[in-house]
């Protein structure tokens, strides 16, 4: 870090150069005074600091401008101990103050404001895909991604944040069936190289992997290669409440990396068999169940459960969620509760779900569906009455809204239960 030490003459004059490059700290200020020797050492034994002032700086040694490095009238000074090192003065500062020596001209904050919405998935940042939307951030990203230039603008965001990675959120392709991340853009830090087929032990050994808990859950998976969703957080606490889970076997049909199945785990079912088509989720779940410490199985498609149920607390069935009734009627069970947390619509599992599903009262179908605000309610009578006939029994239903997606469109679960 530099400072400059300048006759108090002419102060005015640097301060102004250094807030034009976006180069002086705020929260620092100016040190007169005999508080200068204080946060100097020899350096300055032959100046009269009662004639002169501290001026911060957000210039390194490598980047000081040669206005500066030949200017006589000044002295640098470095690593002088101030009150309030760069480090405190504003992450927005920082990264002006970066940006203006990258570009070479003067930046507002308007035209690079440091994003404030992002999650800590530890240890990346995910920053919501609103981030970095100006023209000016736009264009800078378009012609300095992947440069050094780069690198070292992120690498203050990084320092601020205790991270090692960041990246930029973006939707999920609603056709993509395994619901893969595959719009992610990765901003810093090394995410690894792209194996979507057939990823071997190396591949997952290799891959950058990120971790969060939930409700007391540990959770991992690959940001690259799957998605994680803040919001479900609600939900799995709802489904950690229901009082008929304990010695239980539960079916999860969209397993992902966990979401819906490790509340039913935790809430101590007999078993949960799930279902996943994405070899990077597979793997993730068999993380995260070694590391909550319960008992995993991973079954790929031509390989048997040679186990009887209770064997394991989770098995994961690597392959399509249609040979969940074989998969269960060799096993000669049915279950208590069939989780479909498919979006936007679990549609194509519901014929699936009623033929696993145990018939008896007190069983139940959890429906995940993304439905307009005004036909909540209306959607929930119909799902019910198709259940009630695909099932020959009598059913009810609960309304539980997830999160709204936008002003109109909520993320809501049919409670599916039947009764006598």
């Amino acid at each position: 870090m530099i400072s400059l030490l300048v006759p108090k003459s002419k102060a005015k004059q640097w301060k102004d150069y250094l807030q034009d490059l976006n180069c002086f700290p705020k929260s620092i200020g100016i040190v007169s005074g005999s508080k200068i020797s204080a946060y100097l050492d020899s350096q300055t034994s032959d100046v009269p600091l009662d004639k002169y002032v501290l001026i911060p700086t957000s210039f390194e040694e490598n980047n000081l401008p040669k206005e500066i490095f030949n200017c006589s009238e000044l002295q640098i000074i470095h690593n002088a101990s101030l009150p309030t090192d760069m480090e405190k003065s504003s992450l927005q500062e920082r990264i002006l103050a970066c940006v203006a020596e990258i570009v070479g001209k003067k930046v507002t904050e308007e035209q690079f404001i440091v994003p404030t919405r992002f999650v800590i998935y530890s240890p990346m940042a995910l920053l919501s895909p609103s981030s970095f939307s100006t023209k000016e951030w736009v264009a800078f990203l378009h012609r300095y991604r992947n440069t050094e230039e780069a690198n070292r603008l992120f690498s203050i965001f990084a320092k601020e944040w205790r991270v090692t990675h960041i990246a930029l959120n973006e939707p999920i392709p609603i056709d993509d069936v395994m619901r893969r991340p595959l719009a992610l853009q990765p901003l810093y830090g090394d995410f690894g190289k792209p194996v979507w087929e057939e990823p071997t032990a190396e591949d997952f050994s290799n891959a950058f992997w990120v971790h969060c808990k939930q409700n007391g859950i540990y959770q991992t998976w690959a940001p690259l290669y799957t998605m994680f969703s803040r919001g479900n957080s609600v939900e799995k606490a709802r489904v950690l409440k229901f009082n008929n889970i304990s010695n239980e076997v539960i079916a999860d049909l969209y397993a992902g990396i966990g979401y819906f199945s490790f509340s039913y785990v935790k809430g101590k079912a007999k078993s949960v068999f799930c279902w996943e088509i994405n070899p990077w989720s597979v793997e993730a779940l068999r993380r995260a169940a070694i590391a909550n410490n319960w008992s995993v199985c991973i079954v790929r498609h031509t390989e048997e459960y040679d186990f009887g149920v209770g064997s394991h607390q989770l098995v994961v069935f690597h392959e399509s969620n249609e040979y969940a009734h074989s998969r269960l009627n060799s096993l000669g069970t049915s279950v208590r509760h069939v989780n479909l947390g498919m979006l936007p619509s679990s549609r194509d599992t519901w014929d699936m779900s009623t033929s696993i599903v145990r018939r008896e009262p007190g069983s139940s179908i959890h429906v995940h569906e993304n439905v307009t605000e005004d036909r909540i309610e209306k959607y929930g009578e119909e799902i019910n009455s198709a259940f009630t006939n695909k099932l020959g029994i009598q059913t009810t239903y609960q309304v539980n809204r997830v999160k709204s997606f936008s002003p109109r469109v909520w993320h809501v679960v049919y409670d599916i239960q039947t009764v006598d």
